[in-house]
Parts: C-alpha cells; sequence; structure tokens
C-alpha cells in the first residue's frame, strides 16, 4: 500500500501497487477498487468523502471531485522535482512536498520553504502551521516564512507522522516503537514497543481511533493507540493468483501456497510444495510445473511427490513468469535472463534479455514465439525460440499489460484502457478495442480468439473476438464481482472466475453462441446505410436486433434471424434508413439472443448520414403487379411534386404535392385500376426534376 487517507466520516480512500486506487466505507475494513492510473502515484489525501487530490509521480496533481469517477489534472508541472506527498486544508488550499527537499503551496505551487535536512513528511495543521519531520526530527513552522523549530528528536529514524488533531499526534520510528503527544508536542509517551518495523502507514481517523497497516495485516486501536487489535488484511488484488482450469479443476496460488479445487471452487485443497512457489503453471496433460528461485518442481500426482529440475543458473529466477506447455518450459526472472526447457526441466537452455527491466508477463504462441511485457513500456521477443530476442516499444495508450506475437509480424497489446495491434513488429500501433472509462483487466489470448475483461461502475463485462480483434463481442454483461480468470477450451466454453482476496469463485460460464467474422457498415450518397454482417458459426441462435443510437439509448431497427446451429459461413444485410434523425451520425450494433433468451452484443460501429443532392431512384419491384415502392431524397426543405404519366405525357395519378424536409422518403404506388404497360413517375423540387420509366405487368 503506497499511501491512505481517511475522512471524518470513515471514507477511506487508498493508493496500492502505486497505480491503483482504492476505496472503504467501513474504516477500512473492506475494499473496493475504484480507479486504476496509467500513471504511478505517489501520494493520496481526502479533503472529504467524495473529493480528494492525488500525486502524479513526477507529472504534478490531479484531482477527483467525485469519488474517483474521474481523475483531473490540477497541476501539470510541479516546481523543482517530484512531488511526493500531499495535505490539504479544504478543497482549494493545501501544501506538497516533493523529493524531500521542499514544501509548496498548491494554489500555485510556488516554493515556500527549503532547509537543509531533507524534509521526508508534513502534517498541515492550520493554514499557515505546519508539522514537518525529517530523518530525526519534529519541526514546526509557524507562517509561510517561518525557518521552523525543532520541537523533538527521536533517537530513532521516524517512519510516519499522524496528526488525529492539532494537539494529538503519532510518531512511529522504524525500530517499531509509537510515540504521542497530546499536547501539541510538549510532552510524549512512548505507547508501544513491539510493533512490527514493516508498516506502512499510520492513519488516526478521530483522536482515539486508527490504524496502523503493514503488507498483509491491519492493526486497529480505539484507545488512542494504548491496545492494538491484529486483523489480517487481504487486498482485492490479486497480486499472487495465478489459476489453470481444465474442465471442472482449478489451480490456483495464494500468499505462497498452492491450492487445486476439482469442482470448480467449491472445495478447496492446499498441495504441498517443497518450497514457496515464485510461479506456477500446469500442462495440457496435467503437469504440475512450480518454480522456486533456483528450482523447477515437476508433479504429475497433485503434488503428492516431486521431480527437483535445478536451475544451473548463479542468480536464480527470482520473482519469475513462467508458462509450462506439454513438456516445454519457459521461465523469466527479474536478472534479464530467460530459460527455456523442452524436456520438463531435465536440460535447459539460458538466454540474455535485451531489457534487464523487470518482466510483467509471458505469453507462448508456439515453441518458437514468446512474448515478455516490460515495466519500461518495451516488448520482448522472439521466433526463433530466444536464440535472438528483439524489443519494441508500446506506450500507444498507457503501460501494456500483456503482449502476444502471433508471427514476426503481429502482435496484440493490452494497456490499461484499449487493445492495441501492431502488423510491422510495432512500428506502428492501432487501436482494436477502446474502452473510454474502463479498466481493461484479465486478457486470454489463444489461437486468434482473444477475451478480455472490463470493469466500469461496479460492473464486470467480457469482450470477445474469434478473429484477432476485427470484430467483438460482449459477453455475460453486468457481473457484480470481478473477473480475475478466463478458462476456455476449443470447443468454445467458456468459464469466469473471481477472486477476492479470499476464496475463488466459478462467476459464469457459457458456449460462445455466434462467431462474427464480419460486422460494418456503408453509408449511401441518399442518407441510408447498408449493414452487413457475416459469422462463421452459429449455435441455437435465434436471431439478431440491429440497434442503433446517435447519443446514449439505443432502439431497435430491425430484427433478422438467425440460422439456429450451423457451423457454415451465413452472410447477413439490413438496409436502414437514418436521415430523418437530425443526426450526421450514427451507431450500431448487434443484440445476439439464443432460443433460450440468452443474449450477447457485438462492437459497435459508426456510419456518417450522407445527403449529396436530391435523388429519386427507380422503383422496386419492377417491373410490378399492381403496387411497387418508389423512394427518394430531399436534401434541403423544398416544395415538392410527385406524380405518374402515362405514355402519351397525361398526368394519370399525383404521390405527393406539398412541403417537405431534408429525408430519405418511400411512398408505395398501387395501379389496380390501371392498364399493363409503362409509365413515368417525375420528381419536381423547383430546381431538380427527375423521370424514371416504371411498369406494370398483369
Amino acid at each position: 500500500m503506497t499511501d491512505i487517507s481517511f475522512t471524518k466520516n470513515g471514507i477511506c480512500y487508498a493508493i496500492v501497487d502505486s497505480l491503483k486506487i482504492l476505496k472503504s466505507q467501513d474504516h477500512g475494513i473492506s475494499w473496493t477498487q475504484i480507479k486504476t492510473s496509467t500513471q504511478k502515484l505517489a501520494g493520496i489525501n481526502a479533503v472529504d468523502d467524495v473529493f480528494f487530490y492525488v500525486i502524479n509521480y513526477g507529472k504534478g496533481i490531479l484531482q477527483s471531485p467525485n469519488g474517483g469517477m474521474d481523475l483531473i489534472t490540477k497541476f501539470s508541472h510541479p516546481v523543482d522535482d517530484r512531488l511526493t506527498k500531499i495535505g490539504f486544508i479544504d478543497r482549494n488550499s493545501g501544501l506538497a512536498s516533493g523529493d524531500f527537499v521542499y514544501i509548496a503551496r498548491i494554489q500555485t505551487l510556488q516554493k515556500i520553504f527549503h532547509q537543509a535536512c531533507p524534509v521526508t513528511g508534513f502534517n498541515v495543521l492550520k493554514p499557515t502551521q505546519m508539522l514537518l519531520n525529517t530523518s530525526t526530527k519534529l519541526v514546526m513552522i509557524e507562517s509561510l516564512d517561518d525557518s521552523g523549530s525543532v520541537l523533538k528528536s527521536f533517537e530513532a529514524e521516524i517512519s510516519r507522522v499522524d496528526v488525529s488533531d492539532t494537539n494529538r499526534w503519532f510518531v512511529r520510528l522504524v525500530d517499531g516503537r509509537i510515540y504521542r503527544t497530546l499536547d501539541s508536542g510538549l510532552s510524549w509517551d512512548l505507547i508501544t514497543t513491539n510493533m512490527p518495523v514493516n508498516l506502512t502507514a499510520i492513519k488516526m481517523y478521530t483522536n482515539t481511533n486508527g490504524y496502523l497497516i503493514s503488507e498483509r495485516k491491519i492493526y486497529e486501536t480505539s484507545n488512542s493507540g494504548v491496545i492494538w487489535n491484529t486483523t489480517e488484511y487481504e487486498s482485492v488484488f490479486p497480486y499472487d493468483l495465478a489459476t489453470v482450469g481444465f474442465g471442472d479443476s482449478l489451480y490456483f496460488k495464494r500468499f505462497g501456497t498452492l491450492y487445486f479445487s476439482p469442482d470448480m471452487g467449491n472445495t478447496i485443497n492446499s498441495i504441498t510444495t517443497p518450497a514457496a512457489p515464485a510461479a506456477f503453471s500446469v500442462t495440457d496433460n496435467r503437469m504440475l510445473v512450480v518454480a522456486t528461485d533456483y528450482h523447477i518442481y515437476i508433479s504429475s500426482d497433485n503434488g503428492t511427490t516431486w521431480i527437483d529440475r535445478s536451475i544451473n543458473h548463479p542468480f536464480g529466477f527470482h520473482n519469475s513468469k513462467m508458462e509450462a506447455r506439454g513438456n516445454n518450459i519457459y521461465v523469466v526472472g527479474l536478472d534479464a535472463r530467460f530459460g527455456f526447457s523442452s524436456d520438463l526441466g531435465v536440460t535447459w537452455q539460458l538466454f540474455y534479455l535485451p531489457s534487464d527491466r523487470t518482466p510483467l508477463s509471458i505469453s507462448i504462441q508456439n515453441e518458437n514465439i514468446f512474448t515478455l511485457t516490460l515495466a519500461d513500456y518495451n516488448i520482448c521477443y522472439t521466433t526463433d525460440r530466444g536464440n535472438n530476442w528483439f524489443l519494441t516499444r508500446c506506450d500507444f495508450d498507457g503501460q501494456p499489460k500483456k503482449a502476444h506475437f502471433y508471427n514476426e509480424n503481429e502482435c496484440i497489446v493490452s494497456t490499461g484502457y484499449s487493445l492495441v495491434k501492431s502488423s510491422d513488429r510495432g512500428i506502428t500501433w492501432t487501436k482494436i478495442l477502446t474502452l473510454p472509462a474502463f479498466e481493461v483487466g484479465t486478457l486470454y489470448m489463444e489461437d486468434g480468439r482473444i477475451m478480455v475483461t472490463a470493469n466500469y461502475n461496479g460492473k464486470n463485462w467480457l469482450n470477445y473476438s474469434s478473429n484477432k480483434g476485427v470484430t467483438w463481442m460482449i459477453l455475460n454483461p453486468g457481473h457484480d464481482r470481478r473477473i480475475n480468470l478466463i478458462v476456455s477450451d476449443k470447443n468454445k466454453q467458456i468459464n469466469l472466475f473471481s477472486y477476492d482476496g479470499r476464496s475463488v469463485r466459478l462467476v459464469d460460464y457459457r458456449t460462445l453462441p455466434v462467431e462474427f467474422t464480419n460486422f460494418s457498415c456503408k453509408s449511401e450518397p441518399d442518407g441510408r446505410v447498408l449493414i452487413e454482417w457475416s459469422t462463421a458459426s452459429e449455435t441455437n441462435n435465434f436471431g439478431f436486433e440491429v440497434q442503433r443510437t446517435t447519443g446514449d439509448d439505443w432502439c431497435i431497427v430491425a430484427f433478422v434471424k438467425g440460422q439456429g446451429t450451423t457451423v457454415s459461413n451465413t452472410a447477413y444485410s439490413f438496409i436502414d434508413n437514418p436521415v430523418d434523425l437530425g443526426s450526421k451520425k450514427v451507431k450500431y450494433r448487434l443484440k445476439q439472443i439464443d432460443f433460450d433468451g440468452t443474449f450477447a452484443f457485438s462492437n459497435e460501429i459508426d456510419a456518417d448520414i450522407l445527403l449529396d443532392g436530391f435523388h429519386l431512384f427507380q422503383n422496386y419491384p419492377n417491373p410490378f403487379n399492381p403496387t411497387t415502392s418508389i423512394d427518394y431524397t430531399i436534401v434541403e426543405p423544398a416544395e415538392i411534386h410527385l406524380d405518374v404519366y402515362d405514355m402519351a405525357g397525361q398526368l394519370v395519378k399525383s404521390l405527393f404535392s406539398g412541403m417537405r424536409q431534408p429525408g430519405h422518403y418511400s411512398i408505395e404506388l398501387e395501379m389496380q385500376r390501371f392498364a399493363s404497360g409503362n409509365y413515368f413517375v417525375r420528381l419536381d423540387t423547383g430546381n431538380y426534376r427527375k423521370t424514371i420509366k416504371i411498369t406494370l405487368l398483369k
């Protein structure tokens, strides 16, 4: 946990992993993720229950006026160095410190204090009064021009300082001791000496109630720190969760222990491993492979017995990432080396990578093509089983989370809020899936299929593509539980799992009903839009709703019947007439519906409404008996006349006479009482006149 801030009403905001913002509404007992930043965050300060500021490390200060739904840049260029801590008196005034050398006023970020001893933290007591802490001293600043006076020197380094009010302060030293003052520093009490030294924060949200927070535990007090009660703290974010599923079986790792469930998480059994696993994987034939720092362990009986495969590597593979496929094992560590074994760890090939940055993920296309994402926005890949490695950079839309090269040129990358694709080894990138205000979560890529979860306002959505991102479907919309794992098989069965820090649960499962191969639209000069889509296969497909919007609300414009169940390619089309909507742009999507009512949405496509002039179109059908349809387009308000003439030029029927607004119109012509033969239809607008020939055939 990077930083934490409480409000007076028990609302708490925290930064985790320098990128994620958590919110608690019960004094930190339970947590929910509300935002993920694409830039590193260094500090957070809650002014009230919904308004908070965060430091965008090295960039400036961001504010959220709505409880984390939006992060707005308040200042984009701090003075001097990077900001590290922030403190606000109200929504508009406060102070910030940066790189341990200065205090700055928030309104202008003007430097107002500097001293020889590096400032490691501060607390705002009053609009002009600040309590600073250096490595071992507390310093009081009474005015913006005050050089400060030392209140107290401590015999050990100060770790954390928290001020519950102007009189009551708590100071934690790095050796575990906690001091308290109730009179603004005039006298001090040593209230405890046995707290862990790895605490990350001390926060008092009232004069008597507060927390000490470590990586895995919360220490709570209700009597100003005299007594501390310990509770386990398990992050809602699965930093050490990794899972592989087969049918009804599930494996996952939590806090250094490996677990197995034979029934999709209903019952869970721990697996005894020779050492704490840094990473693990399960092969297609259920071989369990566990990586520790210096060993690979193999088990074919769910951990009852293990085979030790030592890695001949002097530095090991600390905090490694690993995948196992068949007899192949792929592992990468923090020391810029990649290990590959084609015989379940009996022999190893070790390769140096062209970058020493932390690996974030590993992805395997086949036994020759591997892809790594690195912490510096680079992607490292090989197409010849590790003999040669290449670097390409992707900072198109945030830090790459996972990358996958399908061949030597084609790569797909997931970032903070989108998926991007390159067809030229990363020289250029194109978005293939954009999720505004969404957070891209779990990603699954296999055999051209892509499944990616996204979280929006507490709901979780699954986006699916069967053709490397050309077309998309939104499956299983609106789950309350965060989707942490996608397991799929060759039969298009999808299992979705959620992990809440305590348990793994099967959230949903389904078989893909339709595989789209195309979904596109074409704008016609008369304002109509041709919508086309095709499928490679369909399962229990009742049909498609064609939906349209010009804003936020979707309406149904047509229903097209599906093919039920088929493995053949099927092409569909529909012509829409949106010109009377008063908009120049429209969006379309498909709602695919199964016979049992289950549905999924396609991706959205845009269309421009084109009206480049007056048009009178050939009737349909032609020849006809006795009715036919006549379409025409009006590009500007005009008085028009639409009439039918015989071959002698005599008017035989008037279809419309009067004012028309811009738009596309269709009128039905009925000629039951007329004799067979050729006739003419003429559209006259004053400045435009056109005639078409029609044939009545009885």
